[in-house]
């Protein structure tokens, strides 16, 4: 995909106004499946803007935290409920590593402020902070699919914010992940993905510059190439 193009921002605005003004109360047909696919649209896209980049990764946020609420840990046990937790992670996880957070990134490097004003305060570093916490609730629940796409939103973040370590505490988590498992099936599944995303970011070989260059700076990036 060309970097310069952007998906306009009428298309943004209208995805997020289907997810912040949806209501289906009272409805007798289940409309997960509506908002699913909106979550994974909104995923893909590219905003324009930093605001309208902000507004899609809350939309995102929000939908996956009132699911957890309703669904989660003592809640109902609804499949499409979870169905919505899952495509709300992995659309989150596109919007920060595929769909345009690299763009964002460069823009702060570039208009950082002289007096050491940290990016946490940026609309990146509040999807990130988000995206983080929503990663971490993931991994303790009790839904398999929640905790697998927990798992990847985990390893896609660190690998793509975590700077030169990035990759070694990538693969280190994903190795976490796959040893809270309780079952075999489980495990796979997030080995496997695991391997995807490290195919689909270069291969070995970009593995392998990381990682040199992870060795030098971090006891994680030593202990990875060590082992």
């Amino acid at each position: 995909m060309n970097d310069a193009w952007h998906t306009p921002l009428e298309c943004v605005e209208l995805l997020i106004d289907a997810l912040n003004h949806f209501r289906a109360d009272g409805d007798p047909m289940d409309g997960s499946s509506f908002v699913a696919t909106a979550l994974v649209s909104l995923g893909q896209t590219r905003p324009p803007t930093a605001a309208a980049f902000a507004a899609a990764a809350r939309a995102i946020a929000r939908w996956s935290r009132r699911d957890a609420a309703v669904c989660g840990v003592g809640g109902r046990a609804h499949a499409g409920g979870r169905r919505v937790t899952v495509a709300a992670i992995h659309a989150l996880k596109h919007l920060l590593c595929a769909g345009g957070g690299e763009a964002f990134v460069l823009l702060e490097n570039e208009n950082a402020p002289r007096d050491g004003e940290k990016a946490d305060a940026s609309p990146l570093g509040a999807a990130l902070r988000a995206a983080r916490e929503i990663s971490a609730d993931a991994a303790g629940d009790p839904c398999r699919a929640v905790r697998r796409a927990g798992a990847s939103l985990a390893f896609a973040l660190e690998w793509r914010f975590g700077g030169s370590a990035g990759p070694a505490r990538a693969l280190a988590l994903a190795t976490l992940a796959c040893k809270a498992e309780p079952s075999a099936g489980a495990r796979a599944d997030v080995l496997w993905d695991a391997r995807d995303a490290f195919r689909a970011r270069g291969g070995a070989r970009a593995a392998a510059t990381a990682w040199a260059e992870a060795a030098g700076s971090s006891p994680d990036g030593r202990a990875l190439a060590h082992w």
